[in-house]
């Protein structure tokens, strides 16, 4: 069975896992961290 993300829930992540990581200059950490939410 397919799961579907929503944009809300995209929009989440990117906002409160992603762009705090890249300011910080962690882009990997950014990445991996959002990844890791939108698979759990």
């Amino acid at each position: 069975m397919k799961k579907t993300i929503t944009d809300y829930k995209c929009k989440r992540v990117i906002d409160s896992t992603i762009i705090p990581h890249f300011k910080n200059g962690e882009y990997f950490m950014g990445i991996n961290t959002g990844l890791d939410s939108l698979i759990t």
